[in-house]
């Protein structure tokens, strides 16, 4: 698992952009393997409760059942057998899954699905997003901070450090943000929501008003 946190975290490394998708996969993949630990436990918990309550009678398990008797302990066996079977079926198809080298842009299209309605041409919301953007390069000092120019969740932290921009500004931000980098990398968003692309021109100009800025 660390391998693939680390395939991850290397194209983030290459591609800034990526960091909010990143995130996003890899919040799917704990829940995934969280789900599946749990699954593991309820397993263990039954072989155990299974083997602990019925320590004389597993040696007639089978006897009892292929004699034509009905056994409680047989239909327990063939179950806990059963739900045994499909947790490492799961386990295994699941990291085959999230193994694939597709797995990153399969991610990126299913993230495009929650965007399914809008009003606002996704072209329109670009050149409103590039516009956005370069008013945040022009107003944080890139080379205040290292040589690599800041991604747009450092210039915003920035700019919330300044008090140009509130929580719930910043919050929105990096959710349009991540909309955006959807796109990018290939998501099949062809409209956006009104709503979106207004509060995204409205922080544009709140941040052009409280810098003074001038273009």
């Amino acid at each position: 698992m660390c391998v693939i946190i680390g395939k991850i975290d290397d194209r983030v490394e290459k591609d800034s952009t990526l960091l909010e998708i990143a995130n996003e996969i890899k919040n799917q993949i704990y829940k995934g393997l969280n789900n599946l630990l749990w699954v593991t436990f309820i397993g263990i918990a039954l072989d155990l409760l299974f083997l602990y309550l019925n320590p004389i009678e597993n040696d007639r398990v089978l006897s009892l059942s292929f004699d034509g008797n009905f056994s409680i302990y047989f239909a327990v066996t063939i179950l806990c057998l059963i739900l045994n079977i499909y947790i490492i079926v799961k386990a295994i198809l699941y990291i085959k899954e999230i193994m694939q080298p597709d797995f990153f842009d399969k991610t990126v299209s299913l993230l495009a699905k929650n965007y399914k309605y809008g009003s606002v041409n996704i072209g329109k919301f670009i050149e409103d997003y590039i516009k956005f953007e370069k008013i945040l390069r022009d107003l944080v000092d890139d080379n205040s901070y290292s040589q690599k120019p800041l991604t747009v969740y450092q210039m915003v932290r920035e700019l919330f450090n300044r008090e140009l921009i509130d929580k719930k500004d910043l919050e929105m931000i990096l959710s349009i943000n991540k909309l955006r980098n959807i796109v990018i990398h290939g998501g099949n968003i062809q409209k956006i929501e009104k709503h979106i692309d207004d509060e995204l021109k409205r922080i544009t100009q709140k941040i052009m008003d409280k810098s003074k800025y001038s273009q």
